[in-house]
């Protein structure tokens, strides 16, 4: 039988209880060491193997985009406002209006100064002075017995300068205010002379356009009026102009 003195049981006990202070010491260890790892995977979103990037070979999570800038307020600045110019415009004389004939012709009104247009007084107004009191006499006879007979209305205008404007527009413009020619007929003739401009024009109305043409004003000016006025027989260029063209409307009724 088995015999233990009390020293014995006393060693015995010893050894028991340093064994047993040695396993709650690795034990105290552990668990200190399982508090430590617990607490170091609690800051972060994800503590598993997928989000080790190492141990996946993926490439490290990319930082998020930073905010863009905010909008400054800043008024922008701007540059001084250029000072206000103006300028003073000048008096322009208003364009004339045209019109078309039946031929194609364009004709214009000029708009001149008031008093510079010359209105007619009669059959021969000849504000020029190129004609004596005889033979304005003889040229208004004869063109009141042609408008006697045809009912066509010729009518002679001399002025001693244009101001600046054509004489086809002058002639026309004057020819529009007299109303030259009869209502719906439109049937009238102005032969103008400017005397300074040394020009001269034939208006023919819409009514006689077609027995006298462009063509044909044109040769009685350059044939028969401008070889007289050449020679300062102003009263046989007007006479022979104005005879040539009686004689082309009379085909008209």
């Amino acid at each position: 039988m088995e015999h233990s003195s009390f020293e014995d049981q006393s060693a015995c006990s010893s050894r028991r209880i340093w064994t047993d202070r040695r396993r709650l010491w690795v034990r105290l260890r552990w668990l200190i060491a399982f508090s430590v790892v617990v607490s170091g995977c609690s800051g972060y979103i994800s503590c598993g193997p997928e989000a080790d990037p190492e141990k996946l070979g993926a490439n490290p999570p990319t930082q998020p985009p930073e905010p863009p800038p905010a909008a400054s307020t800043a008024k922008p600045q701007l540059s001084p406002a250029a000072p206000d110019v103006s300028v003073q415009a000048q008096p322009v004389t208003p364009p004339a209006a045209a019109t078309t004939g039946p031929n194609g012709r364009t004709r214009r009104q000029v708009k001149l100064l008031e008093g510079e247009v010359p209105a007619l007084s009669g059959r021969v107004t000849d504000k020029a002075a190129l004609l004596d009191v005889a033979d304005r006499k003889v040229l208004d006879h004869i063109l009141a017995l042609y408008e006697r007979r045809t009912g066509h209305e010729f009518a002679i205008l001399t002025v001693p300068n244009l101001h600046g404007a054509s004489v086809s527009d002058l002639g026309y413009t004057v020819a529009s205010r007299a109303g030259l020619g009869r209502k719906g007929k439109d049937d009238g003739v102005l032969i103008t002379v400017a005397r300074e401009e040394r020009a001269v024009d034939i208006q023919v109305g819409y009514g006689l356009e077609q027995a006298i043409p462009d063509e044909l004003a044109a040769r009685v000016i350059r044939e028969k009026m401008v070889p007289a006025f050449r020679s300062k027989d102003y009263a046989s260029g007007m006479r022979d102009g104005a005879k040539e063209l009686m004689q082309a409307g009379e085909a008209v009724q």
